[in-house]
């Protein structure tokens, strides 16, 4: 069976468009997981993420959609994801976290 290894990616350049006022959402997302059988490729998750950039969508239904479309494809042992959104004068961090199926 071998080692459980964890991946994670970093995108600091996550953008996405408010649906009430136009104006561009900008975050830094990580993704961290424990893969099953399956990993995604770096390149296919950056495309992913831009196909958000111009949508107009709020920022927390993007994350959790992330969250939702990534748990769906990888069916991970465990996946994070961590959402940093760039405001006017901070971050504001967001953690979504998949519980693994054996834990419900």
């Amino acid at each position: 069976m071998g080692r459980e290894y964890e991946i994670r990616f970093e995108f600091p350049e996550f953008t996405s468009v408010c649906p009430v006022t136009g104006q561009p959402d900008f975050a830094t997302i990580t993704i961290e997981y424990v893969p099953n059988k399956l990993c995604v490729e770096m390149k296919s998750l950056k495309l992913y993420f831009f196909s958000y950039r111009n949508r107009g969508v709020f920022y927390e239904a993007v994350v959790n959609q992330i969250l939702d479309d990534l748990v769906a494809v990888l069916k991970p042992k465990w996946m994070v994801q961590q959402a940093r959104r760039l405001t006017a004068s901070r971050f504001t961090p967001s953690r979504f976290r998949n519980i693994p199926t054996s834990q419900v």
